[in-house]
């Protein structure tokens, strides 16, 4: 088994904590990865620990695929495996509305196609093996578009990247570990105890719920190996589950049947939610 570290990195309190960078590489650690949200970025962290590091490997998780173009984290990927001697983990993911809209300001569009047509661009441009194109949903390339010049042209790659670079992404649903198995190497399983592999945790705004009218915030119990929809739990609050549709009853119940099955105690489950809270604080 392989173990990693993540990289605690706060500007205003002394930075980056390279002792324990250190300490993990001379332990045998296998990898340290960095984050990002909406103050400091995730790949500038972990081109420090690289620079300072020979062994151990560094990885995003995440960078944020709607703040930077997926040529851009191409161009990083391959800038960052030639210093580092192939050190770098290239973690992505697409974050989430309130970040990627009220941040960054451009739209959170689908995050299972916009996932799958950024690693596709990615292993294009290291692979070489044309000029780059590619025309999705998301990304279009080159740009055809409202306001195009009509004077690009399809480019390859000035540098030789390596192909083999690894991809991660950022699944926070069962749609997204399917993604994930389908164009990644590997997941990056951002809200999950390993006391409990099979339940996903996400805490997402009330709003984007089931009801709407309802305030505050609640928790989703994914389970990537079930068939049926995930469980809200709602923090704080006791009462009935509201749903739009009257079809939608029979799915929630048996989501419901799935979590007394695989789901911790309430004691338990609440104490994980509040360290996973307190860990993302």
């Amino acid at each position: 088994m392989k173990l990693a570290t993540t990289l605690k990195f706060a500007p205003n309190d002394g930075g980056i904590g390279m002792d324990l960078v250190w300490e993990a590489e001379r332990l045998g650690f296998d990898a340290v990865w960095a984050g990002e949200a909406y103050g400091t970025d995730a790949v500038t962290p972990i081109t420090w620990v690289l620079a300072r590091t020979s062994r151990i490997k560094a990885g995003t998780s995440i960078m944020q695929m709607p703040a930077r173009t997926p040529t851009c984290a191409a161009m990083t990927a391959l800038s960052l495996q030639a210093l580092s001697g192939n050190r770098f983990l290239c973690g992505i993911g697409p974050s989430g509305p309130q970040v990627i809209e009220g941040w960054h300001g451009v739209p959170f569009g689908r995050p299972q196609a916009r996932t799958r047509e950024y690693v596709a661009i990615i292993r294009q441009i290291l692979e070489r093996k044309a000029p780059l194109e590619h025309h999705g949903a998301h990304y279009d390339i080159p740009y055809t578009g409202p306001g195009s010049t009509g004077l690009g042209k399809p480019l390859r790659s000035i540098g030789h990247g390596d192909p083999s670079l690894k991809i991660y992404t950022a699944p926070i649903s069962p749609p997204g570990l399917r993604t994930a198995g389908g164009v990644a190497d590997g997941a990056l399983p951002y809200f999950m105890s390993p006391d409990k592999p099979n339940v996903i945790i996400q805490v997402v705004p009330f709003t984007d719920g089931a009801n709407a009218g309802m305030d505050g915030h609640f928790v989703i119990l994914a389970f990537p190996d079930a068939e049926d929809p995930p469980v809200a739990y709602v923090e704080g609050l006791m009462g009935d589950v509201y749903v739009e549709a009257a079809d939608e009853v029979d799915r929630f119940s048996l989501a419901g049947t799935y979590l007394v099955a695989q789901a911790l105690d309430p004691a338990e489950s609440a104490a994980m939610i509040r360290s996973i809270a307190k860990e993302q604080a």
